[in-house]
C-alpha cells in the first residue's frame, strides 16, 4: 500500500537539506512553493528553504 501526504501551496514543514558537500544533512524549514495540479502530475513537491539570514540584495551569492 502507498501512503501519501497531501501538501497544500504555503504548507511549513521541517526538511531535510543536504550540505553542499554532499557528506550529510540538517533539518529546515521550508514553505511548499508548487500547487496541488503540479503534485497530481508527479511525485515530487517543490519547496523553498526558509532562513533568518538577511543578505545584502546588491549581493549575488
Amino acid at each position: 500500500m502507498l501512503f501519501m501526504t497531501n501538501y497544500n501551496f504555503g504548507d511549513v514543514g521541517i526538511v531535510p537539506f543536504p550540505f553542499s558537500s554532499g557528506m550529510g544533512i540538517k533539518k529546515r524549514p521550508a514553505v511548499v512553493i508548487s500547487d496541488q495540479q503540479y503534485q497530481k502530475s508527479r511525485r515530487d513537491i517543490i519547496v523553498l528553504a526558509v532562513s533568518s539570514r538577511i543578505r545584502d540584495p546588491h549581493r549575488l551569492w
